[in-house]
């Protein structure tokens, strides 16, 4: 082959890695943020589970209270007379206790669906309703969904009043449907809800966009009716140009600022947007990449220099060795020419010692491979440290190693796997900062003839201490110990290192979101989706093994006026005090979660009736003691107890029986435990 051939397959070569490195590249940074939208469109999912979940349980809230009322002889009576003044006296004096069980607004209706009354909206006396309620008056049905109408976008709830079996009226309990949304936003924090529809459609619902309704807002073509958060009319307008255009999950960007956009459609035909701010690691984590793919594209560089320094190294040698064939081959033995028998040795040592280096070659790049295909199969942080060292033992022949890792709190250091002994001082798992390789942030070893030794060191033997940085910090080390003084095995650990980091880094990540995803961020106790899922475990273990399950559900005594009186800060205190106390009080297989608001849960598995009454006693007393910074602030809490089977049969009816004795509580007196046995009331 010429040398000019030879240089342009150089050149080639060169042009295919800076191609190879720029599509591996874009692909990362496709794959990634392919996966953090599918991460950001599962909370996006489970935020609209949760708020369906908040519509149901209010839905019971309300659904209890009307039919209180409807039951009420006294109310009927005044029903049946449409005794106007009456009816707005009774509901009046009782509003106000209504209003905790998030109802803003009750209307009474004749069997007509003819308007009678309505409190906190009088201006909606005597319109007809027949387009917004859909009960056909029968004993023991009830309407309960979101609602576009008169008031605007809200959640309702409607029961028909008998008396002596005929129909007289329909009564109505509302709220406005972003009070559900301010609920789904303490467990979400991050999750913005903006619902649009066109005002052609609500020209169709019998409304015009241009009178208000509720917090209704005409933004020209469609309309806003509902969010949770006071989104700048700007960005409004930008949404609500892309709620007529897509559908489905995708990211947008508003003001320099990503967000993955969630938009389906609701049963008027709004257009319900969940919006979450793209995860500010993703721009860490391209940065990371592009940086890898760099060195990526550096080493395969290298290679083709060094490929090419072998070629130019023996290329001068075998040309004139065919050369010398040549004239041997032309001439005969007989030549003048002087065959230099030296240079045709030279040429067999060099192309022996190339071979060699390319044998080596393609074993560390085979090596690697394998590392990095067993890395991708696994997504546990711990499993992948003990793969790490599992690897460098049975590939590099290494004895005596150690993986060390910094706890969370960053104060000392774990021993996350292991192969043979740890040489080093016991001082360093105690302190980090004892440890040269991890305050320095680099390489520390030891061989004939190096200047620097780890104080921490305990043998004679050599050593290295690799610091592992993750994403973009020093999280741990890998100490490695051999009697030999081998430089090649050493730089094959710094690479299985290297290659491993960005493993470590994203599953580290996931572990953090996955946390994040369980926790409710100001209690530090369980959320409620984790609630719901463990408590399904749990009651399918139970009967499965005929165990019994107890169950807490304790609501905190005038948390509004705490609020109200203290303020936000106050009574974010309160909350987060409240979590820790329920936490140390308990066992620690037992769960406390924050069930929504100032609602608190706690699962008690494998414990009856007595121990749970006894726990809910414990933990009601502790909570009257707890201290504040605020002087004279005091909390108590009404709290319902039941347990599985005995008085439920799945976890419906166990959180159902446990809100009505709360209930009950609450209406007793507040600051009290109730149970089936103190009411005398059937298992239901």
């Amino acid at each position: 082959m010429k040398k000019s051939e030879w240089t342009k397959q150089i050149i080639t070569l060169l042009v295919l890695i800076l191609l190879f490195s720029l599509l591996l590249w874009a692909n990362a940074h496709r794959v990634h943020e392919k996966m953090m939208v599918q991460i950001t469109n599962l909370q996006q999912k489970d935020a609209e589970k949760q708020i369906e979940m908040l519509e149901k349980a209010q839905g019971e809230k309300i659904l209890l209270v009307l039919k209180t009322v409807a039951s009420d002889p006294e109310f009927c009576e005044l029903l049946q007379k449409k005794d106007r003044e009456g009816i707005k006296k009774y509901l009046s004096e009782a509003f106000i206790s209504w209003s905790s069980f998030g109802i803003d607004n009750l209307g009474i209706l004749d069997p007509s669906k003819t308007v009678v009354l309505r409190l906190a909206t009088p201006e909606l006396y005597g319109e007809n309703l027949k387009g917004f309620l859909n009960l056909k008056g029968v004993p023991g049905e009830y309407e309960s969904k979101v609602v576009l109408g008169p008031l605007g976008y809200r959640f309702r709830v409607a029961v028909p009043v008998f008396t002596e079996g005929k129909l007289i009226g329909f009564l109505m309990g509302g709220m406005n449907w972003e009070r559900i949304l301010e609920e789904a936003s303490k467990a979400y924090p991050d999750l913005g809800v903006v619902v649009f529809i066109e005002n052609n459609r609500l020209k169709a619902l019998g409304l015009d966009a241009k009178k208000p309704y509720g917090k209704v807002i005409n933004l020209g073509e469609v309309s806003l009716i509902a969010q949770n958060r006071d989104y700048p009319l700007a960005h409004l307008k930008e949404l609500a140009k892309l709620s007529q255009k897509f559908s489905g999950v995708r990211v947008i960007s508003l003001e320099n600022l990503q967000y993955s956009m969630l938009a389906k459609k609701g049963n008027y035909g709004e257009t319900i947007i969940y919006l979450t701010p793209v995860d500010k690691n993703l721009q860490e984590y391209h940065r990371d990449i592009g940086i890898m793919v760099l060195l990526i594209s550096f080493e395969l560089l290298a290679v083709g220099l060094v490929l090419y320094g072998f070629y130019q190294r023996n290329y001068g040698i075998t040309g004139k060795v065919t050369n010398y064939l040549k004239v041997i081959n032309e001439k005969g033995l007989q030549t003048t020419e002087e065959l230099k028998v030296k240079e045709i040795g030279e040429c067999s040592l060099e192309l022996g010692r190339f071979i060699e280096n390319t044998r080596k070659l393609v074993k560390s790049l085979e090596d690697e491979v394998e590392l990095n295909r067993l890395l991708k199969n696994e997504k546990e942080e711990d499993a992948m440290y003990q793969l790490l060292i599992n690897f460098l033992h049975q590939k590099y022949d290494i004895n005596n190693a150690a993986i060390l890792v910094l706890n969370e709190s960053q104060n000392y250091l774990e021993v996350k796997a292991l192969v043979g002994e740890i040489f080093c001082n016991a001082k360093i798992l105690e302190d980090k900062d004892a440890c040269l390789a991890i305050s320095r942030g680099r390489i520390v070893f030891h061989f004939p003839g190096s200047l620097e030794n780890c104080p921490q060191y305990t043998t004679p033997n050599n050593y290295a201490c690799i610091p592992m940085i993750i994403g973009g910090e020093v999280k741990g080390l890998i100490h490695v110990t051999c009697k030999e003084n081998n430089p090649e095995k050493l730089k094959k650990v710094e690479r299985a290192v290297e290659i491993a980091a960005p493993y470590l880094y994203n599953a580290r990540l996931l572990k953090v979101l996955e946390y994040t995803s369980m926790v409710d961020e100001l209690t530090k106790v369980y959320n409620r989706r984790f609630l719901v899922n463990f408590l399904e475990k749990e009651i399918a273990f139970s009967r499965r093994h005929g165990k019994e399950l107890g169950l807490i559900l304790l609501d905190l005594d005038d948390f509004k006026l705490i609020n109200d009186v203290y303020g936000h800060a106050a009574g974010d205190e309160v909350l987060r005090k409240v979590g820790e106390v329920l936490k140390q009080k308990v066992r620690a297989q037992d769960v406390v979660a924050r069930y929504g608001g100032e609602e608190f849960c706690v699962v008690l598995p494998g414990t009856g009736w007595q121990g749970s009454y006894e726990v809910a006693s414990k933990l009601k007393d502790a909570l009257a003691e707890l201290k504040f910074s605020e002087p004279g602030l005091k909390v108590t809490a009404s709290i319902g107890v039941t347990v599985f089977p005995i008085e439920a049969k799945n976890l419906e009816e166990l959180l159902g029986v446990a809100d009505k004795l709360l209930y009950y509580a609450k209406n007793a007196g507040k600051n009290r435990v109730i149970t089936l046995k103190d009411l005398d009331l059937p298992n239901s």
